[in-house]
């Protein structure tokens, strides 16, 4: 029982720093976008993919 509690912790912490990290990247691909609109550089829509797997 112990073992697979150990397993089940360590499986769900890989998950969740994954999901952290493609959140904090996303949220880094805002900003710059956010900038080149407010100044004027860009205006439009961006689709944005890490391996072929959209941001």
């Amino acid at each position: 029982m112990k073992k697979i509690t150990i397993m089940l912790f360590l499986v769900l912490s890989v998950f969740s720093q994954s999901y952290l990290l493609a959140q904090s990247k996303a949220e880094k691909i805002d900003q710059l976008i956010s900038k080149y609109n407010e100044y004027r550089y860009f205006n439009g829509s961006a689709l944005v993919a890490d391996n072929f797997d959209v941001v």
